[in-house]
């Protein structure tokens, strides 16, 4: 059986897949189908803008693949220098080509929109054997096939995944960053945790749709690196994840989730361990509530940031309004 998967790009408030990035959603699908049969040579992998000027040769490929999955979804507003994420249109257009099945989900489950901060609506794609994951996209592409056989999409239910499942599938697809345009000089965003923690969240976030905290266990992200580090990359971004100095936090009963220090060190000297000469670790999202409320535990964590990361980094506070009234109306952090 033959897979191809299509990047149609991701832009969330804790996520980001644009090129040069690569999401870690692509890398769990394809490894979600490495572990379902499919050979490393029986995946294809696009980005949309590849596609736009593709040849005869890719457009074969879609009609004879068994499944197509398309990934795509933009919540927050985002200005990109040189890619543009996918069209209704063109997802139309690849659903109408392909001859097998098609897969679209991600964040575009929640509704399309050519970028956040922006009203969605519902995606309606007419064309035959398309199926929209209205959960995880790699949980749903993992559960169609058994024992080798594609499975009734109707008789499949919508799930999320798991983060022992996110474990495996990391592994074992990110050989497909070698696929990607810009390999070896693709940028992996890795996944520490998804879903927020707050007991009530800002009114423009959509992480709160991944429900409470899963944290990754930190061997497994420093596998994954390792993984990825084997395969040539060297630029990775902690990204994925709404408030890294909150990863394995613990609840103290307090409206804030307590810093774990050790716990970032254990991550970060993993990392440069296994990857020793990569050149860019940067990261994404700090919680400026979690420093008010532990400054101590935050600062240590800081510190071990400033350790071992590469130049040039920031870390997003995600302060949108200082205004009192805005932030009561919105119930920002």
């Amino acid at each position: 059986m033959r897979a191809v998967i299509i990047d149609g790009y991701v832009d969330e408030p804790a996520c980001f897949g644009v090129p040069p990035y690569i999401s870690p959603y692509i890398r769990y699908i394809a490894g979600a189908l490495r572990e379902k049969g499919f050979l490393e040579h029986d995946i294809d992998y696009f980005t949309i803008d590849s596609l736009r000027t593709a040849t005869p040769e890719d457009a074969q490929l879609l009609k004879k693949a068994d499944i197509v999955v398309i990934l795509s979804g933009m919540t927050v507003p985002g200005k990109y220098l040189r890619s543009s994420p996918i069209t209704p249109g063109e997802i139309e257009n690849l659903c109408t080509l392909a001859s097998g099945i098609k897969v679209l989900g991600g964040p575009i489950r929640l509704g399309f929109s050519k970028e956040g901060g922006k009203g969605a609506k519902e995606l309606g794609i007419d064309a035959e054997d398309t199926i929209l994951a209205k959960s995880d996209i790699e949980a749903f592409v993992y559960d169609l096939f058994e024992n080798g056989k594609l499975c009734d999409p109707e008789d499949i239910s919508h799930r999320m995944r798991t983060v022992d499942e996110i474990g495996r599938w990391s592994k074992l697809g990110a050989f497909i960053i070698a696929q990607h345009p810009d390999y070896p000089h693709v940028m992996c965003e890795m996944e520490t945790y998804r879903g927020c923690g707050r007991k009530v969240h800002c009114s423009f976030c959509t992480e709160r749709f991944y429900g409470h905290s899963d944290h990754r266990p930190v061997a497994d992200v420093i596998a994954e690196v390792s993984s990825l580090y084997d395969l040539g990359a060297r630029n990775f971004r902690i990204g994925r994840q709404p408030d890294l100095l909150s990863y394995h936090a613990k609840d103290i009963g307090a409206d804030v989730l307590q810093p774990s220090p050790d716990v970032l060190e254990t991550l970060y000297s993993g990392i440069r361990k296994v990857a020793p000469e990569l050149k860019v670790l940067h990261m994404d999202n700090t919680n400026p509530a979690t420093m008010v409320a532990y400054p101590e535990q935050s600062l240590e964590i800081l510190k071990t940031i400033v350790k071992y990361h590469t130049s040039g980094d920031i870390a997003a506070l995600g302060i949108e309004s200082a205004d009192p009234a805005v932030v009561r109306a919105n119930d920002l952090k």
